[in-house]
């Protein structure tokens, strides 16, 4: 059982995060459709952490998995999706420090319902949090409970079981936080800043090169 006072707040270290989610299967989604799913629900999830209303942004590299950036958040990214056989074979999840449980918040009913259907999703989702320390109310997204759609109208249900912060030497390397676009802007830049300085050395000696021919010249008239 978990160690730790229970709590319906589950907190955000900066740095490296791993959520895992339930989700249920009632919609028929198969994992790559889960996988693209990820953006709005994030964002959802994390709309009181963030300091703006920032919107869900994609951005993926060739055929890389898709990755996305929400306001702290950046970059968020789907580690693993698996069905969860009666609740277990659980993902591997490096080491780390557990910052949530759902079974750390005993009396909440959106916190230890089950996903409705058959063999529910488990969803593994790795982020870098890039902003202070963070708690907030433990992600629940129900799309018919006591006939209510729970923040977001989302096609199934979505509850955080888990999350953790992985151990220091068991951190993966920062990915950063640039888009492919990104990274191909600022190279255009550096290009042009390198093209401008050999281009003004160049116009600076042929400057010197038409200067010195046109003392030449003017000797050799002033001469005859």
């Amino acid at each position: 059982m978990p160690d730790r006072p229970k709590t319906d707040q589950v907190l955000i270290q900066p740095g490296e995060n791993f959520w895992l989610w339930l989700r249920s299967p009632r919609d028929g989604a198969t994992a790559p459709e889960i996988e693209h799913t990820i953006g709005p629900v994030m964002r959802a999830a994390l709309f009181d952490a963030n300091p703006t209303e920032e919107i869900w942004e994609l951005f993926k590299t060739n055929d890389e998995p898709p990755r996305w950036r929400i306001g702290y958040a950046r970059p968020i990214e789907v580690i693993d999706i698996r069905h969860a056989p009666a609740f277990g074979g659980k993902p591997p999840i490096p080491p780390g420090v557990r910052l949530w449980d759902r079974h750390w918040y005993p009396d909440g009913p959106m916190a230890l319902s089950e996903p409705t259907g058959a063999r529910p999703w488990y969803v593994l989702v790795r982020f870098w949090w890039r902003g202070p320390p963070t708690r907030l109310l433990a992600p629940a997204f129900r799309t018919n409970w006591m006939n209510m759609i729970i923040r977001a109208p989302f096609n199934a249900d979505w509850l955080l079981a888990e999350a953790w912060t992985p151990l220091a030497e068991a951190r993966a390397p920062d990915p950063g936080e640039e888009t492919w676009g990104d990274i191909q802007e600022r190279r255009i830049k550096e290009g042009a800043v390198v093209f401008g300085k050999y281009a003004g050395g160049a116009v600076v000696v042929i400057g010197l090169g038409l200067l010195v021919y046109w003392i030449a010249a003017k000797q050799t008239k002033g001469s005859t």
